[in-house]
This record gives C-alpha cells, structure tokens and sequence, in this order.
C-alpha cells in the first residue's frame, strides 16, 4: 500500500472489551503534545559512507510523516469528528487542516452507537480531502466488522438499524437474518453479509498496517498468527467479506479478538508475554506495536514500549475519556480534547 509517496510494507497492510479499568503500566503525558516515549535510533547519517563502490545505493529508510491512532468510534459521529480535531487534521468546519498526518483507525466503526452510515461517509470524505492534502485515513478491522459480516448481530438494536431504512433494496431472506424481525435490522444484515455493499466497503480495510516499523492492529498478533503472512491474512479477509471465499483462517478471527497485550485486569504484562510480543515484533520487522479492543481510563505503554493500548471508550455510549495517540519522529504523545 502506497501513502502519499512512501510504502506501508507490502500489506503487511497485510468477548465484548470489559468495562474495567485498570491503571496503566506506563504513565501517559499530561498536556496535549507532551512526549510520552523517546525510545528512537539513532538517526542515520545524511549521505552513505563512501565505500568506494560508485554503484552504493543509500537504503536509508525514508522517514514516516506524523500518525495519529484513533481507537474504536462505535456509531458515534461526533466522537469521530471530536478525535480527529483532538489530532488537529480537522478543524472546527471539518476541514482537513493534517497536511501529510496518516490517520490510523483502529477498528469497531460498528454497533452501540446510531450513526454507522453517517460515520463511515464522514471518515471516507475525511480520507479524501486527506489524501488531496498528500496524507491519509487508514480504516482497520475491528471485532464488531468481523461479527456484523459473519452474522453475529448480538450488539445490534433497532435504534442502530434506522439509518439502513431507505438502503437500496437487498436479498432480507437470507438464511443468518431469519432471526432479525426488525425489517431495518433485517436490510443492515443484508448490507453487511459477505457480498452486501458495506461488506464489500470492508474488504478494503486492512486487518494488520505496517508503517516502518510500526504495526497496527485491533486486538494483537501472537506467534501462532504468523503461520502465514500479514499480507495473506488481508487478502482472505477481503475474498471474504467480498463473498468470494467461505471463511478467513482462523488466524484472522483471532487477531481482532485477542487481547494478550491489552490485558486490562492486569497491573503489567507478564515477562512471557512481552517476549512474545518482542518476538512478534522481530518476525515483522517492526518495534511497536499500536492495539485497541480493551478499554483503558487512559492510553499507556506495556513491555517498555513495545505494545501501545489506545481505546478509552471515546465513543459516547462508553462515556471514556477523548483521547488519541500521536506518533510524530519516533516519539509517541498522547494527545487530550481541548
């Protein structure tokens, strides 16, 4: 995936969260900008070193712009627009005002809230003006895509279908919507079956983004996950929600539902689990990596760094606090609302 003239490597692009919070392992900034993180290499030199081989080509990674990470939004279009002007790539009329800035959204646009059509028009006009600017919106799976395209509407109310009422008409008789008696409810499962026109809207995300050497993803990556590519695992997902393929591996599942690194019933991660993570982290290629799904009173850190947890529940129907994490020349800041 190409962002506005560098490369996310090759796509590599690729349970509900529990409502307790527990304090974080690393404390966050206090002020909006304030730096949290410095851990950086040391920056590699202007020009190669002359090897005295003319034919050196210099390999020197191009620099990422700034990234923001904007965790689950759940309906909710005023939380949506509250995060991105919290990441000021937005400003108070919605306009783009980010330059270059990528924004990461890490999944769960779905459920709980009212406002999910709304919302995914909203971050696609955002992404637009972004990319005209020569930044980016970068939407990701979360659980609750994964449920809705499955079938799963266990967090699905009648107040959150409304929007579906005046959807082109679809196929409602299908055999995973026999349990919907809501015809709204029953048009917003059409929608989102594999094949449906939001499904097919959802095989364009990613469940996995590598940026240099960071990685995003919904819920985590364990060992076990790699068996196969983070770029195959985005290419099963997308077969699927497209109607093309019957199920994603297993892998794919697991990934938007784990919560390894986003323990949130634990004060610190134990040393198991962040030399899992490290170990993670070496087969990509990377050296952190940004996680939502379990809510948090406040972004934080685990395993010195290595793992950032970024869901406060920012979505009105969790009342958590508006916060988004700003990644800006290897240094990471948690970003408060004004």
């Amino acid at each position: 995936m190409a962002c506005n003239g560098y490369t996310a490597h090759p796509l590599r692009l690729g349970d509900e969260a529990s409502d307790s919070d527990t304090a974080p392992e690393t404390p966050t900034s206090t002020e909006t900008s304030t730096e949290t993180s410095t851990e950086t290499e040391p920056s590699a030199p202007d020009t190669a070193p002359d090897t005295g081989d003319s034919t050196h080509v210099d390999t020197t990674p191009e620099p990422l712009p700034r990234i923001v990470a904007v965790a689950n939004l759940h309906g909710d279009l005023n939380a949506a627009r509250q995060a991105l002007t919290t990441a000021q790539v937005l400003d108070e009329n919605d306009q783009w005002i980010g330059d270059d800035t990528i924004v990461v959204q890490l999944g769960d646009i779905l459920d709980y809230g009212t406002e999910e059509l709304a919302l995914i028009d909203f971050l696609l006009s955002v992404r637009q003006a972004a990319q005209a600017a020569g930044g980016d919106v970068v939407l990701l799976w979360g659980n609750h895509e994964f449920m809705a395209v499955q079938g799963n509407f266990r967090y699905l109310t009648e107040a959150n279908c409304a929007a579906y009422r005046d959807h082109p008409l679809l196929d409602t008789d299908q055999a995973p919507l026999a349990d919907l008696s809501d015809p709204d409810c029953r048009m917003r499962g059409a929608a989102l079956l594999p094949g449906g026109p939001v499904a097919r809207l959802l095989a364009t995300f990613p469940v996995a983004l590598v940026l240099g050497d960071l990685v995003f993803v919904h819920g985590g990556i364990l060992l076990a996950h790699l068996e196969q590519p983070l770029s195959a695992h985005n290419a099963e997902i997308a077969a699927w929600a497209r109607g093309e393929l019957f199920a994603p591996h297993d892998a794919v599942h697991d990934m938007l539902w784990d919560r390894t690194y986003s323990d949130n019933k634990v004060a610190a991660l134990s040393d198991e689990v962040c030399d899992e993570l490290q170990a993670v982290l070496d087969s990509i290629g990377a050296r952190t990596m940004v996680v939502a799904h379990s809510r948090f009173e406040h972004i934080n850190a685990a395993c010195h760094g290595a793992v950032w947890r970024i869901d406060t529940g920012l979505a009105s129907y969790f009342s958590g606090h508006m916060e988004v994490l700003e990644i800006d020349n290897g240094t990471f800041s948690v970003l408060y609302a004004p």
